[in-house]
């Protein structure tokens, strides 16, 4: 009867021991996927700086004033 309850505790530790490093790995995986989608946008809005670039050089460059 000692024996099944030393496997009893046994098993229970590894399971909350399993189930923490599964909550750790959930939480780790989440802030990869939002740093992940921050680089996206940051890429996107690079893109967007880029394209209108030319825009704004050329306006600032032929004298027109926005004021």
């Amino acid at each position: 009867m000692i024996e099944v309850l030393i496997s009893t505790t046994i098993i229970a530790f590894t399971l909350m021991g399993l189930v923490s490093l599964q909550m750790a790995t959930l939480k780790y995986q989440k802030v990869a996927h939002f740093r992940s989608l921050a680089s996206q946008l940051e890429a996107d809005m690079a893109d967007h700086v880029r394209a209108n670039a030319t825009s704004v050089t050329t306006t600032i460059g032929s004298g027109v004033d926005n004021l």
